[in-house]
């Protein structure tokens, strides 16, 4: 689950749908709402994640049963879109502070090593910072 900036709502995954979906409910608990509609052929849809302005959702899937993308859609669940769709598995997504950038996790069979990679908020201009799984924006090297 993740905190929207404003602490009004909260963002989580569930099944309860019969697949895992994308929900957001308020803080309070009540009225979650399904805001995708994933068939049960979607593997895995795992870290959503706010941008910081609450208009976006950023979270990783996997579509195809056979590695994780990084996609984005409006908060409402419209717009989604694949930003790092690779041969690698990308988890674990995470917005810059002004919402520029996003941070994410990959790794694939042949180099099981988790490694953050950065790239602009339309998938853009994707490139590695170091080995390692990053959590926490506050993480990331200043450079």
């Amino acid at each position: 689950p993740d905190w929207s900036p404003d602490g009004s709502k909260i963002v989580f995954i569930s099944d309860r749908s019969g697949s895992r979906n994308i929900f957001v409910m308020n803080a309070d608990g009540s009225n979650p709402t399904q805001i995708t509609n994933f068939s049960p052929s979607v593997v895995w849809v795992d870290g959503p994640a706010w941008s910081p302005d609450g208009s976006k959702i950023a979270f990783s899937a996997d579509m195809s049963g056979t590695d994780d993308d990084i996609l984005v859609m409006q908060s409402d669940g419209s717009n989604l879109t694949v930003l790092a769709n690779s041969s690698s598995a990308e988890i674990l997504p995470i917005w810059s502070p002004d919402g520029t950038m996003i941070a994410f996790s990959a790794n694939n069979d042949a180099d099981p090593v988790h490694k953050t990679f950065l790239m602009a908020a339309d998938g853009s201009n994707k490139f590695q910072l170091f080995e390692g799984i990053v959590t926490n924006w506050q993480l990331l090297p200043n450079n």
